[in-house]
């Protein structure tokens, strides 16, 4: 591996997470010692943790599990604005439709991060379609119920309450997950079109770019994303 190759990854895998690590700690330091009734700092925590994924999955399978950058930029993206600065100051309170976006967002994310999945194990000619859509949906509904239970220990870790009001947390949960399958949906609303009238077109870009990041001994000689 030649030092240019070093440096591409460093910047690539590593600064992105070094930076949100630094600035959640600050944050984190800063919300315990001013003890605000309204904020949630072990959310600080989470959001490094999430930030820290892409970079993790890089190391220990190393280096043949390389998220793509679209897909890492989702990450931290999502990762600021719902653990960063919504929930932990509690911007819900003020922008209640904010939760909705974000947790809609995040179903239509997974949707992609699954397509690289079928990509990486190769069985994206074996899948048809229909199967496929399925899949997506019930895998997202289960990484929408999984994001709910971590919100939830954060919460006991924190002994704060992150959700709209305490007597809502049961309705907010549900809610959340209804908006998780809105955006799952909105996914395959999207995945249906292109099939459907322009021939898998946008999909297709979308695999040719997410194959140039899978491991040389990985890579497929032909990668077809949906079955004609």
């Amino acid at each position: 591996m030649n030092q240019v190759t070093r440096k591409r990854i460093f910047f690539e895998e590593f600064l992105p997470p070094i930076v949100a690590t630094i600035i959640g700690l600050i944050i984190f330091i800063v919300l315990l010692n001013l003890n605000l009734s309204y904020t949630s700092p072990a959310q600080e925590l989470l959001f490094i943790i999430i930030c820290w994924i892409p970079a993790i999955f890089f190391v220990i399978t190393a280096g043949k599990i390389r998220l793509p950058p679209a897909i890492k930029i989702g990450v931290y993206v999502f990762a600021t604005l719902s653990n960063m600065i919504a929930t932990t100051f509690n911007v819900y309170a003020f922008v209640p439709v904010f939760d909705t976006i974000l947790h809609s967002g995040f179903g239509y994310l997974c949707g992609y991060l699954l397509l690289y999945v079928f990509i990486y194990f190769s069985c994206s000619d074996k899948i048809s379609f229909l199967p496929k859509c399925i899949f997506i949906l019930l895998i997202t509904a289960g990484i929408g119920i999984f994001w709910e239970v971590i919100e939830y220990c954060c919460d006991v870790f924190s002994k704060v309450n992150s959700q709209h009001g305490i007597e809502e947390g049961l309705l907010d949960t549900m809610q959340d997950t209804f908006c998780n399958l809105g955006g799952a949906c909105l996914f395959q609303v999207h995945l249906c079109i292109d099939h459907t009238f322009f021939q898998d077109k946008f999909f297709k870009a979308v695999e040719k770019h997410f194959s140039i990041y899978l491991d040389e001994n990985k890579k497929p000689q032909q990668i077809l994303f949906l079955k004609k």
